[in-house]
């Protein structure tokens, strides 16, 4: 990538093996046409693409590009990564849609379990999900047990578990633990370590923090520290510390929805969010990158789960009372 990087070149990476997609950056480059090439390149089918975003990797999370914005100079180099991010327990929609993304989506589910980035994953699910992906390695390549953990167990559970365990005693467990799923042909058994995955607590939880701004007692504005917690099967809640004590509420459901507008308040980037009846929330986030982020996933599970065709993320049709400044140069970047 260094010489990439000289002559403001960066690619897209893909979880399948493909070769990486490199981009030539020119100044008006809009995301969304990488992300259409990457998707092209893949014969992504046209059903199964509001799954997929352009991301890259800051602080060992990944960043969400929007898609109806310019590629920015400082970006132009960096290595992308083509991934799903709308996870709303559908493995089987998502492989009746089409094949190919499923298979995208099963591998990428493989490289996060292996990297830890799932949390509260039983011991017995984590085996379940080793057996389920060496019984599909043993099956397409034809190749007996020992053959397909050649390359290490690290390829089938995380660094934390073979952190606890015995590698030994593992092998033994897995290999015992085979029989269960001999019958099973591979695609149900990538369907199955999908579904064991999304039964996970968090698995489809998007978390961030952030900054509410709340009136005090003497009508100051002041920022509240909040946790953002995006639910696909629930909507947009926020969870806030008070007094020592923890309260959970819910913003809004999908359907409630009415704008999501990027922009920014006294204390930096800022999400300022409608919801029916005109009642509103504005969140203040460390970095525009974030903000930008939490807005794309509010945007893309509103268009998932309620209406494919709306876009949220085209400005608030009712200003309020506070410090927060809409963006208005970049509302055109959301138009559907």
């Amino acid at each position: 990538m260094s010489v990439f990087r000289k002559r403001k070149v960066g690619c897209v990476n893909f979880y399948t093996g493909h070769p990486e997609l490199t981009i030539d950056f020119k100044p008006g480059l809009v995301v969304k046409s990488i992300l259409d090439s990457a998707l092209n390149y893949l014969n992504v089918a046209s059903a199964a693409r509001i799954y997929f975003c352009l991301a890259y990797e800051k602080d060992s999370t990944f960043q969400i590009l929007s898609p109806f914005r310019n590629l920015d100079r400082s970006e132009a180099g960096l290595q992308f990564w083509l991934r799903i991010h709308l996870r709303h327990k559908n493995a089987v929609e998502l492989q009746r849609a089409d094949a190919i993304a499923f298979d995208y989506y099963f591998i990428q589910c493989k490289w996060d379990f292996v990297a830890d980035v799932f949390q509260s994953i039983s011991k017995d699910n984590q085996l379940r999900l080793a057996c389920l992906d060496i019984a599909v390695t043993m099956k397409t390549l034809k190749v007996d047990f020992d053959n397909a953990i050649k390359a290490g167990l690290e390829q089938f559970v995380p660094p934390s578990f073979l952190n606890q365990h015995k590698v030994k005693e593992v092998k033994r467990v897995l290999q015992e633990s085979l029989a269960n799923f001999a019958t099973l042909l591979p695609g149900a058994c990538k369907v199955h370590y999908v579904e064991i995955l999304e039964a996970s607590p968090t698995f489809s939880m998007h978390g961030f923090k952030a900054t509410k701004e709340v009136q005090n007692h003497s009508g100051r504005v002041i920022h509240e520290p909040v946790e953002i917690w995006i639910k696909p099967a629930h909507g947009l809640w926020l969870w806030t510390t008070a007094s020592g004590a923890t309260e959970k509420r819910v913003v809004s459901d999908w359907a409630s929805l009415v704008g999501v507008n990027l922009g920014t308040s006294s204390k930096g980037a800022a999400l300022q969010v409608t919801v029916l009846g005109g009642k509103t929330e504005v969140l203040t986030f460390e970095a525009q990158r974030v903000a930008e982020t939490c807005a794309i996933l509010l945007d893309s599970y509103y268009r998932l789960l309620c209406n494919p065709v709306a876009c949220i993320l085209q400005g608030l049709l009712q200003p309020v009372p506070g410090s927060f400044k809409p963006d208005v140069g970049k509302q055109w970047l959301f138009q559907a």
